[in-house]
C-alpha cells in the first residue's frame, strides 16, 4: 500500500473525508458533526448549573454519541466529540510567532537534530508515567502510515525517559520539523497499549504481513469507557447521556485548575445554541447564532470569541474542464467570487488579501513574502478585471450572456456538500455569476453523495479550502491535495504557465513545475527557504490552482458568568483548538 492508500483508509485524503475533518463537529476540531436527532433536548442533566454542591463544573457539548466514540487514531471511525483525552506535545502560535510546549518541556532543533523532552510528573491515567518510549512508539507507527516527514527521518533514538532525540537524514527546516512532529500532534498511543501493534509492524518480514498489521492496528477499538489517557482530566462515567471528567492529580498543572470537573452532555446541533442561552453548557460552536441573536447573547452572560483565522474557503476547480482549465477563466471568476457577500454570519471572515496558497495575516505577509508581497493580484471584486480576463480567451457577451470561442453559452456547474458550506453563501456564489451573465447552476448535495462525484471527477467547480500556515504543508494542500486528490481526474497538475520571474504581471509567461519547489522546501532555509516560497505564492497568485475567497474565523461561545476566558485579543485563541487547549493550559478558571 502507498501512503495515499493508507490516508484513504482513514479518511483523510478521500474530499469528503478531509471535509468532515475541517467543518464537521465541535470547533475543538475532535468532532464528527453527526448530530443523528437521537440526544437530549438539552443535555442529561449533569452540571445543570455551573455549579453543584460547592462544585465547580466546566460543562462542554457532545455532539456525536458518548457511548460510540472512540480513540484509536488509526481507527477510521475515530471520533471522541470536543474533549480529547490526549495531551499535544505542542502548538504554534501564529499571533507571536512562537512555539509553546504542551505535554512536551522542551523541543531544541540544529540543523539536522530534534530533541524532545516531556514534562516531569506526567502521568497517564493509569498511574503510570508518560515517558519517550510511548512517544517513539508514536512516532513509529506514524512511519508505518507513512507520515511525510519520514522521508528525512533517518533515526529515533529514546535518550532517558522523558527524552527523544530524531536525526534527520540531512537538514531539515525548522518551521516545517516542528509542524510535523510537535505542532498538534497528540500523544495518544501509550506503549502498554500499542507496543504489540508495533511489535507486530517492525517483524513483519513482507508487504502483506505487514499490511495484516496495519489492518489489525486500524480494526483496535478504544472505547470511552476504557480509554487511558494523559490530560489533566480523566473519564470517570459514560453513558448515551454524556460523559463526566474528573480532574486527573497526575498532571502537572492540576493543581492550578480551580474548578471540581468537567460535564460533556450529548446535545444535538439544532440544540446547542439554546443550551447555552439557558445555561445549561459553558461553551458551544457557534457557527449558528447569527446578527439577529446578538443581543440574546449578550442578554444570557455570553461572549463570543473568534479563532484567529489563519484558514479559509476556495472554490475548488477541474482543471481538465474545457475553460475553467484556464488561467485567464480563474482570474475572471476570481474577481467575481466577492468575499465579502459569500460570506454569511457569524463567521467572521474578511475577503483574502493575499491569495497566494499561505493563509497569512498582515503581519506576517512581510516576513514570508518580503520581495513580492505587495505585488501579489488583489482579487476583490471587480466585473471590469472579470471582462477583461475572459475576452482575452476570446469570450463575448450577447443578449447578458457570456459566451465561449465556441459561440456556446458558458456554462458551469459545480456539486457542493450539504455539510459544509452555509447554504446562504451557495446562493451568493450561484447569484454573483448569473448576475454577471455566467450560466451557474449549483445543486447542494448529501455530503456521501458529492464525494462521490469528486471521485468520478464529476464536477465543474466545488467547495474547498485552504489552511495551515505551515508553507510545505499549505502549498501541498493548495497545489495538489486540493487539485489532485482524484485519480480520474487525469494526470497531475505539476506544472503552470505565470508571469515569469515573479513580482510583476507584465512578465513573459513561462511554465513552472511547482512539486519540484514543495518537495525541495522541507530542506531549505534562510535565502534558499524565501526563494522557494515566493516562487510558489506568485504561481498561486496567478495560476490560481483554487480560488479563494474568504479566510473564516470559527466563532465560540462561552458563559461569561462563572468563567474567566482569555481576552478577545490574546493569542490562545491563534491555537489550533482554543476550546480544548485554553483549559489544558490551564488558562480558564472559575469566577468563584
Amino acid at each position: 500500500m502507498d501512503r495515499r492508500h493508507y490516508l484513504e483508509l482513514l479518511g483523510v485524503t478521500s474530499s469528503a473525508g478531509f471535509l468532515a475533518g475541517c467543518i464537521g463537529g465541535d470547533s475543538g476540531g475532535n468532532g464528527d458533526g453527526n448530530g443523528d436527532g437521537n440526544g437530549n433536548d438539552t443535555g442529561n442533566g449533569n452540571g445543570s448549573s455551573g455549579t453543584e454542591d460547592g462544585e465547580y463544573v466546566l460543562r462542554y457539548i457532545q455532539e456525536s454519541l458518548p457511548t460510540e466514540g472512540q480513540f484509536n487514531p488509526y481507527n477510521p471511525n475515530n471520533q471522541h466529540g470536543i474533549f480529547s483525552l490526549f495531551d499535544e506535545l505542542g502548538a504554534y502560535s501564529p499571533d507571536e510567532d512562537e512555539w509553546r510546549g504542551i505535554l512536551a518541556d522542551d523541543f531544541s532543533m540544529d540543523e539536522d537534530t530534534l530533541q524532545i523532552t516531556l514534562q516531569d510528573d506526567h502521568q497517564w491515567h493509569n498511574e503510570e508515567e508518560v515517558t519517550a518510549e510511548d512517544l517513539y512508539t508514536k512516532y513509529r507507527l506514524e512511519y508505518y502510515f507513512e507520515a511525510p516527514i519520514w522521508e528525512w527521518i533517518d533515526t529515533l533514538e529514546v535518550v532517558d525517559d522523558k527524552t527523544l532525540e530524531v536525526q534527520f537524514s540531512e537538514p531539515v527546516n525548522e518551521f516545517v520539523a516542528l509542524s510535523a512532529l510537535v505542532h498538534d500532534m497528540s500523544l495518544d498511543t501509550p506503549r502498554f497499549v500499542y507496543g504489540e501493534y508495533l511489535e507486530a509492524l517492525e517483524d513483519a518480514s513482507n508487504q502483506d504481513d505487514e499490511d495484516a498489521a496495519v489492518n489489525e492496528l486500524m480494526q483496535f477499538t478504544w472505547n470511552m469507557g476504557d480509554v487511558v489517557g494523559n490530560t489533566p482530566w480523566k473519564v470517570n462515567s459514560v453513558d448515551e447521556n454524556g460523559s463526566e471528567l474528573e480532574i486527573w492529580d497526575g498532571h502537572p498543572i492540576s493543581d492550578e485548575l480551580n474548578f471540581d470537573r468537567i460535564s460533556v452532555p450529548y446535545i444535538t446541533a439544532e440544540n446547542k445554541v439554546t443550551a447555552i442561552l439557558n445555561d445549561e453548557v459553558d461553551y458551544v460552536n457557534a457557527d449558528t447564532i447569527g446578527p439577529d441573536m446578538q443581543d440574546q447573547v449578550a442578554e444570557n452572560d455570553v461572549i463570543l470569541r473568534y479563532t484567529h483565522g489563519y484558514n479559509g474557503v476556495t472554490a475548488s476547480v477541474n482543471h481538465n474542464h474545457e475553460w475553467l482549465g484556464r488561467r485567464n477563466v480563474r482570474k475572471a471568476l476570481a474577481y467575481l467570487l466577492d468575499g465579502e457577500l459569500i460570506s454569511a454570519n457569524p463567521l467572521r471572515v474578511v475577503p483574502d488579501p493575499y491569495t497566494c496558497g499561505l493563509a497569512l495575516s498582515e503581519d506576517t505577509v512581510t516576513e514570508q513574502l518580503p520581495n513580492i508581497g505587495d505585488q501579489l493580484e488583489q482579487y476583490t471584486y471587480d466585473e471590469e478585471q472579470a471582462t477583461h480576463y475572459l475576452e482575452e480567451e476570446g469570450f463575448y457577451k450577447e443578449g447578458g450572456s457570456w459566451m465561449t470561442p465556441d459561440d456556446e453559452t458558458f456554462t458551469i456547474e459545480g456539486p457542493w456538500p450539504s455539510a459544509g458550506p452555509n447554504p446562504n453563501r451557495v446562493e451568493v456564489i450561484s447569484r454573483l455569476l448569473n448576475d454577471f451573465g455566467i450560466d451557474t447552476e449549483i445543486q447542494v448535495i448529501e455530503t456521501g453523495t458529492w464525494g462521490a462525484r469528486l471521485s468520478e471527477c464529476d464536477y465543474d467547480f466545488t467547495h474547498g479550502q485552504y489552511l495551515n500556515i505551515n508553507p510545505y504543508t499549505a502549498f501541498e494542500v493548495g497545489f495538489i491535495d486540493g487539485v489532485n486528490p482524484r485519480p480520474s481526474c487525469g494526470e497531475e497538475k505539476r506544472e503552470y504557465e505565470v508571469p515569469w520571474p515573479p513580482g510583476d504581471v507584465e512578465n513573459d509567461l513561462e511554465t513552472v513545475d511547482v512539486y519540484d519547489r514543495i518537495d525541495q522546501l522541507p530542506t531549505a532555509t534562510g535565502e534558499e527557504a524565501t526563494e522557494l516560497i515566493e516562487e510558489l505564492a506568485w504561481v498561486f497568485n496567478q495560476g490560481l490552482p483554487q480560488i479563494p475567497i474568504m479566510r473564516t474565523a470559527l466563532p465560540m461561545a462561552f458563559r461569561a458568568d462563572r468563567w474567566n476566558w482569555p481576552e478577545e485579543d490574546s493569542p490562545l485563541w491563534s491555537f489550533p483548538y482554543p476550546p480544548t487547549q485554553i483549559p489544558t493550559l490551564g488558562e480558564v478558571s472559575a469566577n468563584k
